[in-house]
């Protein structure tokens, strides 16, 4: 059975300065008790993902059937509109009645007292929180105060050109066992120069290579993840044993460690491994792999469904993020249901939350095999499912039982963190002197949460 063993000594920041975001706290209705006591109700719901709507639509369905007085319904709005419409919808009174949050967001949120006490409200009264996988409940327990029931976990690996890799001579258990070290040389960075493909067939391997004509580039980078790295430097990073944080508990975006994963980052690009930032499809992550213009790239777990589906043309196959002189180290998260604070209907909405948090939803959910469930047996069924279909991808499994993984922090003002970072990331892949872009950044971000 899986264990989800999350990295010890996970460092959260917590900050008291107010974030600049216009998320405005409404108590009008706060104290509402629609639901049973109130008659008829419908709790309004938020989500972001496409693929996550159905599944919950039917946990909504099966909880409406048991509660006949409470209707759920679910919004769902891509990642970017879904956070401003919060914050629009939060100012003018109008918010959803529940939604779906994220680690990196909870504190801001909660700090600007949008995030109900579900303790106080009810939505905790009967939960068995050691029925979830460890570290997922905890996420959510902000300054002592437990503002979110978990709904799923992630982690990140590495998806590859299965084609592509095995005419490069590597098998799966290679690329399982890849190292990076940042200097170059090392097992990884061979891979994705094989990886590598110009238009008379050279590899980057060869000294004929000609990066002014890359057909296929051997790696695909991620360049909007803000301050995580979820989904590129920061496993990389890790791997050579960086953390977002010093021993002194200030931020540590300066480190060298990091200098040296994205000094990589730019030699990549200069030898044509990668794409320049300028030329990064704006297709997205899945569209610009499944066109075949990078051999891989490292993506979340909650892709692996796409991925892996009937449909696609090329045959990928997912493998572990590579190993550093640190260790091997995955990004995992965590999803959770929340109250919104300004709620006219915080008891039928503190059901639903408790709904969305119970086995019998997140089993439920766990046979789509899209996402690993919060709930210990949900995950298993996501797991059988997924080998089921044959969309299996033990790795994730492994890292996450081995402890190969690295929590994503939370700040209070986490909007303002975001934006240097991100910023900072951007110059460095348009081709800025990253030590010195990095110190300029880390001393802004520290200067916000001090």
């Amino acid at each position: 059975m899986l264990r989800f063993a999350p990295t010890t000594g996970l460092k959260v920041a917590a900050i008291s300065a107010a974030s600049v975001l216009a998320l405005t706290a409404c108590s009008s209705g706060g104290d509402g008790d629609g639901g049973s006591a109130g008659g008829p109700v419908t709790i309004e719901h938020w989500l972001w993902d496409d693929l996550q709507r159905p599944m919950y639509e039917a946990c909504a369905t099966a909880f409406s059937e048991a509660n006949e007085d409470i209707t759920v319904n679910i919004t769902q709005t891509a990642w970017a509109q879904y956070w401003q419409n919060l914050t629009t919808n939060f100012a003018s009174g109008t918010g959803p009645d529940t939604f779906t949050m994220t680690v990196q967001y909870v504190r801001e949120y909660s700090s600007l007292g949008q995030l109900a006490d579900l303790d106080e409200i009810g939505a905790t009264e009967g939960v068995d929180f050691d029925s979830y996988v460890a570290g997922t409940a905890e996420n959510y327990l902000v300054d002592d105060t437990r503002v979110g029931l978990p709904l799923d976990w992630d982690i990140v690996g590495m998806v590859y050109d299965e084609t592509a890799a095995t005419e490069a001579g590597y098998t799966h258990e290679d690329i399982n066992a890849l190292e990076f070290d940042g200097t170059g040389q090392d097992s990884f960075t061979e891979f994705i120069k094989a990886m590598a493909l110009d238009g008379n067939g050279n590899n980057a391997l060869s000294p004929e290579f000609d990066a002014g004509n890359v057909v296929r580039f051997g790696m695909l980078p991620e360049w909007a993840d803000g301050f995580t790295g979820q989904n590129g430097w920061g496993n990389l990073a890790y791997a050579l044993g960086w953390e977002f944080f010093a021993e002194d508990g200030s931020l540590n975006f300066d480190a060298p460690e990091l200098v040296t994963t994205l000094e990589w980052y730019q030699d990549m690009i200069d030898l044509g491994v990668m794409q320049t930032f300028d030329e990064t499809s704006t297709l997205g992550q899945h569209p610009t792999m499944e066109a075949g213009l990078a051999g891989t790239t490292l993506a979340g777990s909650w892709n692996a469904s796409n991925y892996l589906a009937d449909t696609q043309e090329i045959d990928f196959a997912w493998a572990k993020v590579p190993e550093g002189p640190a260790g091997r180290f995955a990004a995992t998260n965590s999803l959770a249901g929340v109250v919104w604070n300004g709620s006219p209907n915080k008891e039928a909405a503190a059901e639903w939350v408790k709904y969305l948090g119970s086995p019998e939803c997140q089993e439920a959910t766990g046979e789509y095999g899209i996402v690993f469930p919060a709930v210990q047996s949900g995950t298993d069924i996501a797991v059988e499912a997924n080998e089921t279909n044959g969309a299996g991808v033990p790795e994730f499994a492994e890292m996450a039982s081995a402890g190969e993984t690295f929590q994503l922090p939370s700040f209070t003002r986490n909007a303002e963190v975001r934006t240097v970072i991100q910023d900072a990331i951007w110059a460095i892949a348009a081709g800025a002197d990253v030590e010195s872009t990095l110190a300029t950044a880390n001393e802004a971000a520290q200067a916000l949460v001090d």
